[in-house]
């Protein structure tokens, strides 16, 4: 009963953090007790032996600070979820699809990584252009609060937390995959550039060719008029 206690006022709390009060990312690096940057394999619903509904992520890590990744994965429990014919609806939880690359706020509670304050506490990595930027659904247009260039994200947690980020190690052949991706994405641009010079060319050429028909036919008209005013 006292575990569930505690747990109902830390759910409390989150809830209505996410509710009502928009906390800058730096706020939430602060009170975080981790920081997990990493990729969504699956989720799902779960009830504990006390009756709690609680939504279990399961992730790929690819960084973190704060806590200890099993073999470089982690468990990232919220409230609320269907279990058979037990549901539990908690506003402002996050949703989470197979994947998604996130950062995610966490707090640690009897050897439990749940995520803090729901929503609020989970970011979706996305790319504009050659950056990658924090995005939070729930404040996704604050830029304290809802969206952060990644490494700014990861030079601030890092003078927050005193600490460096941890990075999972990647074998030869993930490298490989990465590197080909990047070679793969600089031909397509290659080819981009190549087919826009190409259309440039012949459109040049076209023009070059309409010129030249245009001073033959210039020419024929000139020396027809010669023609005749010498016949005359």
């Amino acid at each position: 009963m006292t575990k569930y206690l505690i747990l109902f006022v830390f759910v409390t709390i989150q809830v209505s953090a996410t509710t009502f009060v928009p906390l800058s990312i730096k706020k939430q690096i602060s009170d975080s007790s981790g920081v997990l940057v990493g990729e969504v394999i699956n989720s799902e619903a779960i009830e504990t032996k006390d009756g709690q509904i609680l939504t279990k992520v399961f992730l790929r890590a690819n960084k973190w600070i704060g806590i200890n990744p099993d073999h470089y994965h982690a468990e990232v429990f919220f409230p609320g979820g269907t279990v058979g014919d037990k549901s539990l609806r908690v506003d402002g939880v996050p949703k989470f699809t197979m994947g998604e690359q996130v950062v995610l706020m966490l707090k640690n509670h009897e050897g439990k990584n749940y995520l803090m304050n729901l929503g609020l506490g989970k970011f979706s990595i996305k790319k504009f252009g050659s950056t990658k930027i924090l995005v939070n659904s729930i404040f996704p247009k604050e830029p304290k609060v809802g969206q952060m260039p990644l490494e700014t994200f990861y030079k601030l947690a890092k003078r927050i937390k005193g600490q460096k980020f941890q990075s999972r190690f990647k074998d030869k052949y993930e490298l490989h995959v990465e590197s080909e991706s990047r070679k793969i994405k600089i031909n397509k641009q290659g080819r981009k550039i190549a087919s826009v010079e190409s259309r440039i060319t012949q459109e040049e050429s076209k023009v070059s060719t309409i010129w030249i028909l245009l001073m033959f036919a210039f020419f024929g008209a000139v020396f027809t008029i010669l023609k005749k005013q010498n016949k005359e």
